[in-house]
């Protein structure tokens, strides 16, 4: 899974400019087929071998994944250079994070995902466990916010193409501000279901915004060390915030983990308008 997050930057570089954002949408909305076609296939063939539950689900996962290897053996990249050459030339890691648009991308996308994450995961324990509200509720909840993740796809690079990257990140956070703000003021059904909507397509704006961003600040030679630095700064607080949120839901209460997320938004607005600001004086 941590090879599959590539697809999205080896999609983007095989297209011109212009259509990266687009490019990366409908990477991302793949997200949504397999969120329908994956559990699905699991569940009708758990039983594929009678004496052992779920084992054929795995089996048949395994053999899904293999699509992808075939589809592979068919791909030619036009534009290979000497693999060393491209890994070891460019700028180093601190002058590519002093880079204003170069460290707005992997700020939208690594908060964007940490929010997202760390809200996310609560959520199941806050609704069935304390709030005691069903599974089945929950599950709906969870099932509503993975649309919320992926279905704007089929709009995001568009709005991106249109409006530029920073007015999108800022409207992703404007939505995330909304998510957090109605996620506090009750602990309804209703309002679990629309604050993770919301914090669904808020995240999708501000990934889809910062990975496309990121993908045209950076020399085509630096491409590896820039994509291997992005993604670890933005799964590594991603995988922070899913295990943290437990524990603090459990020391704090649901109100106090969506307040902590209010800073954190702040400063995605601070880097997008600090960027848009040095980006300006350069070119006047």
């Amino acid at each position: 899974l941590a090879f599959t997050a590539q697809y999205r930057f080896a999609a983007s570089e095989n297209v011109p400019k212009k259509d990266i954002p687009v490019t990366i949408s409908v990477i991302l909305l793949a997200g949504l087929i397999s969120a329908i076609i994956g559990p699905n296939l699991a569940t009708y063939s758990k039983n594929i071998i009678s004496s052992h539950l779920y084992v054929g689900s795995y089996l048949v996962l395994g053999a899904l994944t293999l699509t992808s290897f075939f589809l592979f053996l068919f791909f030619k990249d036009n534009n290979q250079n000497n693999f060393q050459n491209k890994v070891i030339k460019g700028r180093s890691y601190i002058q590519l994070l002093s880079q204003p648009r170069f460290l707005q991308a992997v700020i939208s996308a690594a908060i964007g995902y940490v929010v997202m994450s760390f809200l996310m995961t609560a959520t199941p324990i806050e609704m069935h466990v304390i709030q005691n509200l069903s599974l089945n509720a929950t599950s709906v909840v969870i099932q509503l916010h993975i649309f919320g993740m992926f279905l704007p796809s089929l709009f995001t690079g568009s709005l991106i193409k249109k409006f530029g990257h920073s007015k999108i990140i800022y409207i992703g956070v404007l939505i995330l501000f909304f998510s957090l703000i109605i996620n506090f003021v009750n602990q309804s059904f209703y309002n679990y279901l629309l604050g993770l909507l919301f914090l669904g397509i808020g995240w999708n704006f501000l990934f889809i915004s910062g990975t496309s961003l990121l993908v045209i600040s950076y020399k085509s030679e630096e491409k590896f060390k820039a994509q291997g630095l992005n993604d670890f700064m933005v799964f590594s607080t991603q995988a922070s915030g899913a295990l943290a949120a437990g524990y603090l839901l459990y020391l704090t209460n649901w109100q106090f983990i969506n307040i902590i997320c209010f800073p954190l938004l702040l400063v995605v607005l601070l880097s997008t308008f600090y960027s848009d600001r040095i980006s300006k004086n350069k070119y006047e």
